[in-house]
């Protein structure tokens, strides 16, 4: 009697490099994105410097928080300046783990849903394509490194609901601490990768899920006692007091403020100063672009030289610090005391900028600190930026509020088919899940960010991946449907 032939499992990924039909798929993604990666580092030899650049490349240098930006931006700078001090190199490893990341999102998603090949070319087409992700990767921000987190951490929980793997969830807690330090409004992974955990684990989902957690708390007390050391402010971030009292602002034409009374003397102040100022201040627009923060003629920045003059000799940052306390504790106050005002005057507004945002894509200015901290740390002047063909501003800019409305209406239509098709009904456990886990996900993501501060293109960018995922995926369901009928 013969050996019986033992199957041999064989990697996921292998099917994309042997079988024709997926190689394809992956070429496609491959060509397209490099020659468009190409051709906007012809267009764009140097690269763009913001007023954030400073903070972030400060932090590089001296190895301290800047007191206004997270941290994990400057880790990436100070990560990739051990091998090369070129600006050059950053841009470029910007756009390899971009693509990386974008091509396993891709991957794993085809793979999960088995997507026929139409489907699946048109959706690495249109993940490859994206213009204003590859703009801003050739930015000194943290926004595409974010994105990239964001897409590598979702990928491994859709990784994790298929089957429970400790290292997948090693990985995946890796991802959400540098994800999380990079950009705040990260802080509601947790939630989420907990989620998953007590979905797909089960009762073994226990001592992950407090791993989770456990990192969460380390992360703001480390924070706050860096915060502490270097500005003698114990805090975790103080831009979102900025951010709540730049929001609370936009109502301030539509109170008495003179009515207000406060039992606290400082926030008194406060409304007393913003009293003072003219209603155009606090104008939407003026809102929308957080000139409260910003600007030097602006209630916060006001509100922060008389802090200064009556603390002679405090340093800008520790004041900036706190500043945004005062404020943070003001905003608050005003929105608890004005509700549905908030409601009605932030948040519809502010929710309108998901479909119709505000572009602040290639419109950037930087002061002389950004100038200092980019030629200290990479010998570079950060005032040259040069376009030989400026494809971005002259073509797509303009574009990119019209295509994003009309992405969301195409999703929205796509997914009213589904719901009357009822796909749901011919998906498998794990392609359900994997649907609720996104959309639950797209809902968490933009509620936090109407919440908390208004609204711009670029802090879009993480979810229009996922956007083009659900449109592919549901497409994809529906059309299998009309072909078993």
């Amino acid at each position: 009697m013969g050996k019986q032939k033992t199957s041999r499992r064989t990697f996921w990924l292998s099917k994309y490099f042997k079988e024709n039909d997926y190689r394809i798929r992956l070429l496609t993604f491959s060509g397209i994105y490099i020659l468009l990666s190409a051709f906007y580092l012809w267009a764009y030899p140097d690269p763009l410097f913001t007023g954030d650049t400073g903070s972030y490349v400060y932090s590089a240098l001296k190895g301290v928080p800047n007191g206004v930006r997270p941290i994990g931006y400057s880790w990436f700078l100070e990560w990739l300046h051990f091998f090369s001090s070129s600006v050059g190199f950053v841009v470029f490893m910007q756009y390899l783990m971009l693509g990386l990341a974008l091509l396993f999102f891709y991957l794993t998603v085809d793979y999960l849903f088995d997507l026929k090949k139409s489907i699946s070319l048109s959706l690495t087409v249109l993940l490859a394509f994206c213009p204003a992700q590859l703009f801003v990767a050739n930015s000194f921000m943290s926004d595409t490194l974010f994105i990239i987190y964001t897409l590598f951490w979702l990928s491994g929980l859709f990784w994790m609901l298929k089957k429970p793997d400790y290292s997948v969830f090693a990985v995946n807690l890796l991802l959400l601490f540098l994800a999380i330090n990079t950009r705040y409004i990260g802080l509601f992974y947790p939630t989420i990768t907990i989620g998953v955990l007590f979905y797909s684990y089960r009762r073994k989902a226990w001592v992950p899920a407090l791993i989770v957690i456990a990192t969460i708390f380390t992360i703001i007390r480390y924070t706050s006692n860096e915060m502490s050391k270097y500005y003698s402010v114990d805090t975790f971030t103080e831009f979102s007091g900025w951010a709540t009292a730049n929001n609370a602002s936009i109502m301030v034409p539509h109170l008495d403020l003179r009515s207000e009374v406060f039992s606290d003397k400082t926030l008194q102040y406060v409304n007393q100063q913003l009293a003072e100022f003219p209603d155009s201040v606090f104008s939407p627009q003026s809102v929308l672009n957080t000139h409260f923060i910003w600007r030097n003629n602006y209630p916060g920045k006001v509100i922060m030289t008389e802090i200064r003059r009556i603390n002679p000799g405090l340093p800008y940052t520790r004041t900036w610090l706190i500043t945004g306390k005062v404020l943070g504790k003001y905003g608050r106050e005003l929105i608890l005391r004005h509700p549905f005002e908030f409601m009605r005057y932030f948040v519809l507004l502010n929710t309108a900028q998901v479909f119709y945002p505000e572009i602040d894509l290639g419109s950037y200015q930087h002061d002389s600190k950004t100038d200092k901290a980019v030629l200290a740390y990479y010998g570079t002047n950060s005032r040259k930026f040069r376009a030989r063909f400026d494809f971005f501003g002259n073509l797509i800019n303009s574009l990119t509020k019209p295509l994003n409305l009309l992405l969301w209406a195409v999703l929205a239509g796509i997914v009213s088919i589904g719901i009357w098709k009822k796909v749901w009904l011919s998906m498998t456990p794990l392609n359900n899940s994997i649907l609720i886990l996104t959309l639950l996900f797209l809902l968490m993501y933009l509620g936090g960010s109407i919440l908390t501060h208004p609204v711009q293109y670029r802090y879009l960018l993480p979810v229009h991946p996922l956007m083009l995922m659900l449109c592919a995926v549901i497409l994809h369901k529906t059309l299998e449907q009309k072909e078993g009928n």
